[in-house]
């Protein structure tokens, strides 16, 4: 029985590691990742396996889908770079693709007790480190800014003022009604303020639209944390739909650079300003529904794509 045990083990390692290669493969294709994928995936996959030889190996009655698996030699192997590490943004990305992938067709997968326990402690990881892309530092302005939008209006209200007064592409990206609107309005703020800057979407440049992008970004950002929603996933798909002009490689790059960017962004003091200048907009227009607040974010895309030039 050790015999065919150990040859199963095998193969439940050779699935997982195979979910984490092609992973990292997409990411060698966007430019975030140097390393070997398919050694670098066998690898992770001993390593996390080796942690918890009962638990993977079947002892206690159920293995974990090989998602799972792959999830937490992902989130396990994290560790092993340093933060400011690309290969190590790599695999958090790639963690993160796994979760909005369970997250959108979790139901889809016969999920047993062992893969959610094991889930949960990949999920905690993911949101530990990604942090800092989702919350800038507080400061006094951020916490003031985030309570005049708490303030302001009743949030399903401000919402519906919104989604009737302008003309906003719900799109059927998730099952979850609100996370869709929410991809939606932080969608339509992006591409008013290129529009009202007097661009087009189809025609803009690599550095303007990562701007264009960056605004999607703080702004699914803003209206994530009153909703209550998975940030990581309206800003993924908000940046994503935005740039269908694209390659998807192309996507995955620009979306990577907005990520990294505003991360970068948050630690320094004279680009935070700009962020919380996009950001104080964003919490107006979403109170108010007013254009006023789109035209000066209009401005402000111009001007930040001046300075790119």
């Amino acid at each position: 029985m050790g015999l065919f045990s150990g040859i199963k083990s095998t193969y439940k390692k050779s699935e997982a590691a195979v979910v984490v290669q092609n992973l990292l493969e997409h990411q060698v294709k966007v430019g975030l990742f140097d390393l070997e994928p398919a050694k670098l995936a066998t690898k992770l996959i001993e390593i996390v396996w080796d942690t918890k030889p009962d638990v993977f190996n079947g002892k206690f009655g159920q293995r974990p889908h090989k998602i799972i698996v792959a999830a937490s030699a992902l989130a396990n192997g994290i560790t092993f770079f340093d933060d400011e590490d690309l290969k190590r943004n790599a695999l958090v990305l790639s963690l993160g693709n796994i979760l909005s992938e369970i997250e959108t067709n979790g139901r889809l997968y016969p999920f047993n007790s062992l893969d959610h326990q094991l889930l949960e402690a990949s999920m905690s990881i993911f949101a530990e480190i990604t942090q800092d892309f989702a919350e800038p530092p507080h400061t006094e302005e951020t916490d003031e800014l985030t309570q005049t939008m708490f303030e302001a209006a009743n949030f399903r209200d401000s919402l519906d003022r919104i989604l009737s007064s302008y003309s906003v592409q719900v799109v059927e990206n998730n099952e979850d009604k609100l996370v869709n609107e929410v991809i939606g309005v932080s969608k339509l703020i992006a591409e008013e303020a290129v529009k009202r800057s007097n661009r087009s979407l189809a025609q803009l440049t690599d550095d303007e639209m990562y701007i264009c992008m960056l605004i999607a970004f703080v702004s699914s950002d803003h209206i994530s944390k009153l909703s209550q929603v998975s940030f990581e996933l309206t800003s993924t798909i908000a940046c994503a739909t935005l740039a269908i002009h694209k390659s998807p490689e192309e996507i995955g790059q620009l979306t990577n650079e907005v990520i990294h960017g505003h991360t970068r962004m948050c630690g320094n003091p004279s680009e935070l300003k700009v962020l919380l200048a996009i950001g104080n907009q964003v919490s107006q227009f979403f109170s108010t529904a007013d254009e006023k607040y789109l035209d000066e974010l209009a401005e402000l895309y111009t001007l930040m794509t001046n300075n790119l030039s």
